[in-house]
C-alpha cells in the first residue's frame, strides 16, 4: 500500500513545488494558485492535527477488547496534559511575550507532524499491547495531545498573523479532517456497532500516511514561502535589531520590537515590568468578543458533549441502555458530529459573517447542547425514545459539531484579519485565544472525563 501511495506523494510535491515557484516569482494569485495554497495548508493541518486523539476513541468506540470506559479516560488524560503544557504555555508568554524566532516556531511545527506520524505507526503495530492498562494507548494519548495542543499555541497564531487569515480556514479544515475520517473509516469498519469487518492496524495505517501528505506539504512551504505575508520576512529582520531602555519604555506595551521588560526593569518599575511581559496575552477589546464565543464553541464541543454524547445515544433506545436501536444512534450521531466540524471550517471560508451573527451562533451552539444534555440525564425521555427525538437527538449532534468548527475558524480569522490592530496585539490575542482554548477545555475535558470513566454519569434504562 505504502509502494501505491508513492505517486500520490510525487505529485503533490510537484503540485506544491509549482506553486511555490509561482508565488516566489511574483507570479500573479489565479484561482487555480489560491486552490493549491488552499490545499497546501491544509495538508498541514492533517499533518499536526487531532488524528491521534480521533484515532484512539474511534479505536475505543469500535474495537470490542477495550472497554467503552476508555473513552473517557482518554479525555481525562487530555485534560490532564492540556493543564500542564497550559502552564508551560503561559510561562513561555510570560518570558518570550514576543514569541520565538518565526523560523524556530516554522521548525517546531516541522516535528509536531513528524510526533503524530511516529505514534500512529507505533499504535497500528502495537496499541494492543500491555491489555488492559493498555500502555501504548496512553502513551499514543499523551503525545497526541500535546501535539495538538501545540497545534493551537504554535500554528493557529502563526498562520492567523504571519501567512494571512483566510489561511486559517484551511489549516484548521485539515486539523479537524481527522475526525471526518475517523468517523467515515469508523463507520465503514463497524457499520452495526457490534462487530468489526477489518482490523483497526489498517485504518491506522492510513491515518499515519495523511500526516505524510502535511509533512510534504510543510517541507514545500518553508521552501519557498508560500502564503506569507508581504513584508513579514522585513519584519522578522528588522526584530532583531537592538532597542535602547529607554525607547523601549515611551513605546506601546504592544509593540512587538520592544525588548523584554526585564532589561528596562530598573527604570521602568515593577508595574511596566510586569505589563510588558504580559503583554504576550493582550487582546483589545474590539477583539475580546470572538475570543470568547471561539473558545465557548470549543469547550462545549470537546470539553463537555465528547464525553457524553454516546450516553446521550444510548438514552434514546426504548429497549434500554445497550439495545441495537441506541448503539446505531450512539454511531450516527458521532459520525455527523465528527463530518460536521471540518465542513463548519470549510464554510468559514466561504461563508464568513459578521462579529454579531458570530456571537448569535455562539448562543445557538449553547442551547444545542442544553438539549442533547437533556437527553443524557433523562430528561423528557419519552420523547427522546421515539423515533423523531432519536433523529433530533443526531440532528443536534451535527449542529453542535458544525458549529464548533466555524466558530472557533472564524475566532481566529477575526484576529487576524483585523487590520486596524497592531501585529503584535493580534499576535498576542491569538495566543490568549489559543490559550483559553487548551486551558478551559482541559479542566472541563477533566470533569468530564473523569465523571464518565468513574460511572457517575452513565446510561440508565428509564
Amino acid at each position: 500500500d505504502v509502494l501505491r501511495l508513492r505517486p500520490l506523494y510525487r505529485l503533490l510535491f510537484v503540485l506544491f513545488s509549482l506553486l511555490g515557484m509561482s508565488v516566489k516569482e511574483g507570479a500573479p494569485h489565479s484561482m487555480s494558485c489560491y486552490v493549491a495554497m488552499y490545499a497546501a495548508f491544509f495538508f498541514v493541518g492533517v499533518g499536526c492535527g487531532w488524528f491521534p486523539i480521533d484515532a484512539l476513541l474511534n479505536l475505543a468506540e469500535n474495537e470490542p477488547s477495550i472497554p467503552m470506559l476508555w473513552i473517557g479516560k482518554v479525555l481525562e488524560i487530555g485534560g490532564i496534559v492540556g493543564i500542564c503544557d497550559a502552564v508551560v504555555y503561559a510561562a513561555y508568554l510570560y518570558l518570550f511575550p514576543r514569541r520565538l524566532p518565526l523560523r524556530v516556531e516554522q521548525a517546531i511545527v516541522l516535528g509536531m507532524i513528524c510526533a503524530n506520524m511516529v505514534i500512529l505507526a507505533l499504535l497500528a503495530g502495537c496499541w494492543q499491547v500491555g491489555a488492559p492498562q493498555f500502555p501504548v494507548i496512553v502513551i499514543g494519548a499523551v503525545i497526541g495531545n500535546l501535539v495538538v495542543n501545540g497545534t493551537y499555541y504554535l500554528l493557529f497564531p502563526m498562520v492567523a498573523n504571519f501567512y494571512g487569515g483566510w489561511l486559517v480556514g484551511p489549516v484548521r479544515t485539515g486539523s479537524d479532517i481527522s475526525t471526518l475520517v475517523t468517523a467515515l473509516l469508523g463507520q465503514v469498519q463497524n457499520p452495526s456497532g457490534s462487530e468489526t469487518l477489518f482490523p483497526s492496524w489498517v485504518v491506522l495505517l492510513c491515518y499515519a500516511l495523511f500526516a505524510g501528505m502535511g509533512l510534504a506539504a510543510w517541507l514545500i512551504i518553508l521552501r519557498f514561502g508560500i502564503g506569507l505575508r508581504s513584508g513579514v520576512e522585513a519584519e522578522v529582520e528588522s526584530s532583531k535589531k537592538h532597542i535602547s531602555c529607554e525607547e523601549a519604555v515611551d513605546q506601546e506595551l504592544a509593540d512587538s520590537e520592544a525588548p523584554a521588560a526585564g532589561e528596562c526593569s530598573g527604570r521602568a518599575g515593577m508595574l511596566q515590568h510586569l505589563g510588558a511581559q504580559l503583554r504576550g496575552l493582550a487582546c483589545p477589546r474590539s477583539l475580546l468578543a470572538p475570543v470568547l464565543v471561539g473558545t465557548s464553541a470549543d469547550v462545549l464541543q470537546w470539553g463537555l458533549m465528547a464525553a457524553v454524547m454516546h450516553i446521550g445515544a444510548e438514552m434514546t433506545d426504548p429497549a434500554g441502555c445497550g439495545g441495537s436501536r441506541g448503539q446505531w444512534v450512539a454511531r450516527t450521531s458521532m459520525t455527523l458530529n465528527r463530518v460536521a466540524i471540518p465542513l463548519g471550517s470549510v464554510a468559514s471560508t466561504l461563508l464568513p459573517c459578521s462579529r454579531r451573527i458570530h456571537g448569535f451562533l455562539g448562543g445557538v451552539q449553547a442551547v444545542v447542547a442544553v438539549l442533547m444534555c437533556c437527553a443524557v440525564f433523562g430528561i423528557a425521555s419519552v420523547a427522546w425514545t421515539t423515533v423523531v427525538g432519536q433523529e433530533a437527538y443526531i440532528a443536534c449532534s451535527m449542529v453542535l459539531g458544525g458549529l464548533e468548527g466555524y466558530l472557533l475558524t472564524m475566532a481566529y480569522r477575526f484576529v487576524g484579519d483585523a487590520e486596524d490592530v497592531p501585529r503584535a496585539q493580534r499576535i498576542s490575542a491569538s495566543s490568549l485565544l489559543s490559550l483559553l482554548n487548551v486551558g478551559f477545555l482541559c479542566i472541563f475535558q477533566i470533569i468530564s472525563g473523569h465523571i464518565v470513566a468513574s460511572g457517575a454519569v452513565q446510561c440508565v434504562t428509564v
